[in-house]
């Protein structure tokens, strides 16, 4: 009997006739050559997301990148780290990267050179979507925009480009350090905080929807000023809104150098405009260059550690 192989009914019955017509011998030599195209057809159509496994992808953000590298999937260039080497995985060494700049992130000749299937990108570099579109590249925007949506992010880019066992195994392993960050030690202590972008003379505030505020909240932290509204997660704030929230701890994340940090810290501990807040009479300002409280990464439970060891205490 001869199996419906999905082919139209004419051409199944005319198969049927042929095979009624020779030996048994060279009718089973006729169904294995029949079974044979069928396998390679299924193997040159395959299914939508055995084909997104094989596609060339650019990561432009270090979420990307270090997910794509972990779940098995080594991009064919990623976007060049602020951080440098240290907030790249060990297994992307090698691996070209691209320099970004504002507003379209990566430059166009570059990545038409590449000629990426995918570009993972982000929101900060959605100006230059329009013409990779362009190029026939798909682009995506799968960071997590929050601390709490770092798992479900992890499995969405390993569900379409990644390897099922690894995603699996690196899902668990990033909700086990979270886990452990916000439970470890409980938290007992949930001071009140100004997270401030730059030192300028109008600082702008973390807000609720910014990664660095999702995380300072996992880390216990009661965010003052992350209920205003503002494009891009910070909003301009005045020093009388400084000095009316009166935190128990400013925390600045500005653009500088390592070198500067000292003086930094020291030009607000002296402002007098802050001089009345509790974070500066207790000296409990800090200022960092950490990057990983400016953009999302995969090892989000060792940053919430580190923000409740180093600033707010409560470890």
């Amino acid at each position: 009997m001869v199996r419906n192989l999905g082919y139209p009914n004419q051409i199944d019955t005319e198969l049927r006739t042929s095979l009624r017509a020779v030996k048994p011998a060279v009718a089973l030599l006729v169904l294995a050559c029949v079974f044979v195209a069928a396998a390679a057809l299924g193997a040159t159509t395959g299914d939508a997301g055995a084909a997104d496994k094989r596609k060339r992808i650019v990561a432009l953000t270090p979420f990307a990148a270090n997910t794509l590298v972990n779940v098995g999937v080594r991009p064919v260039a990623i976007g060049q780290m602020a951080v440098g080497h240290k907030g790249v995985s060990p297994r992307l060494k090698g691996v070209r990267q691209l320099p970004l700049s504002h507003p379209n992130g990566p430059n166009m000749e570059q990545i038409a050179e590449i000629d990426p299937d995918v570009v993972l990108t982000s929101q900060a570099w959605r100006k230059g979507t329009a013409t990779m579109r362009d190029l026939a590249i798909t682009v995506r925007e799968m960071d997590a925009a929050t601390a709490s949506a770092v798992p479900s992010k992890i499995r969405a880019i390993g569900r379409a480009y990644g390897k099922p066992k690894q995603t699996d195994r690196l899902v668990r392993k990033v909700n086990r350090e979270i886990a452990y960050a916000v439970k470890g030690k409980p938290i007992r202590e949930r001071p009140t905080v100004l997270m401030v972008l730059g030192v300028g003379r109008t600082p702008y505030v973390f807000l609720n929807n910014s990664w660095g505020g999702s995380v300072a909240k996992r880390a216990g932290a009661k965010l003052l000023g992350g209920e205003l509204r503002g494009s891009g997660g910070y909003v301009k704030v005045s020093d009388e809104y400084v000095v009316q929230q009166d935190p128990d701890i400013i925390l600045a994340v500005p653009h500088g150098n390592a070198e500067d940090l000292p003086a930094i810290r020291e030009h607000m501990l002296s402002n007098p405009a802050w001089s009345t807040t509790k974070a500066v009479q207790n000296g409990r300002v800090y200022v960092t260059l950490d990057d990983a409280l400016l953009q999302p990464n995969i090892d989000v439970g060792h940053t919430i550690k580190r923000v409740r060891t180093q600033f707010l205490k409560n470890w």
